[in-house]
């Protein structure tokens, strides 16, 4: 489980060794040294229909599917775990992730998540509503309580988990870069091959902060949180937040101990 070999683009390079020699060598062996590992997340659909039709799937009496995945599953839409009764009228169920089979991907020299962590959203306003985050610390099937809240999204789909590598982002790779011109940013690919490259509707836990917090709405002492999981578009679950992604963030001592009781969501338009 180790991250592969740490080469940046050959325009990349050329910029760094012409300022000088070798550094393009330098500046890789400085990136290597900075990797972490992270989980990536892909959903994959259940069912041969939907949770709910579409406007034109209503009015042509499209079939409908209910939910299949079990209550402690990794998922986005179908039933959510729940340990007592709560108020769903202004809520909807987004998705859920078991965290210790998510972090089971990392390298074992990494400490692992526990618990399930669970999303909820009022799919009737923006993005900037807050989502609801709620961390079950010890879920169990005993103490499960049945709900069948609204969905969010319109399948009801799998969660997979696949390890993954991240670097530096946004202003932590700004105090990195070694070149007052050109920018990192400025390139049109940047990351070396198998680093950070994965984009459209793949999820992210862990890793490096994305670069999108750091400039979050509605985020007072951003720099005191990092980052647990990255949310873009779902299009296999059918979900989105148009050029927006939400972020699941904890205090950075909270997510050192694995307590994940403080964690709560923000967006960003990266």
């Amino acid at each position: 489980m180790q991250p592969p070999p740490l080469r940046l683009p050959d325009p990349v390079r050329a910029d760094l060794d012409a300022h000088r020699s070798g550094l393009a060598n330098e500046f890789e062996q400085q990136l290597t040294g900075l990797v972490r590992p992270r989980v990536a997340i892909t959903s994959s659909r259940v069912a041969p229909h939907p949770l709910r039709r579409s406007p034109l799937g209503r009015l042509f009496k499209r079939p409908t599917s209910g939910p299949s995945l079990g209550v402690l599953d990794s998922k986005f839409g179908g039933v959510p775990y729940c340990e007592t009764e709560e108020d769903w009228s202004d809520r909807g169920f987004l998705g859920q992730i078991d965290l210790a089979r998510a972090t089971a991907v990392l390298p074992p020299e990494y400490p692992r998540l526990t618990g399930l962590l669970r999303l909820d959203h009022d799919g009737r306003t923006g993005l900037l509503e807050p989502i609801r985050v709620t961390w079950f610390s010890r879920p169990s099937a005993d103490r499960a309580v049945a709900a069948r809240p609204a969905n969010i999204p319109r399948w009801e789909t799998r969660l997979e988990f696949r390890l993954a590598w991240s670097l530096p982002q946004g202003d932590a790779l700004d105090e990195l870069w070694p070149l007052s011109e050109p920018q990192w940013y400025d390139y049109e690919r940047f990351f070396p091959e198998g680093y950070d490259d994965v984009d459209g509707d793949v999820h992210m836990l862990l890793g490096h902060k994305p670069s999108g917090l750091y400039d979050p709405y509605q985020l007072e002492n951003a720099g005191s949180y990092e980052c647990l999981l990255r949310v873009p578009f779902d299009n296999t679950a059918g979900f989105h937040w148009g050029s927006n992604c939400v972020y699941i963030v904890v205090p950075r001592d909270d997510l050192a101990r694995g307590d994940l009781s403080h964690a709560i969501a923000t967006a960003a338009n990266a």
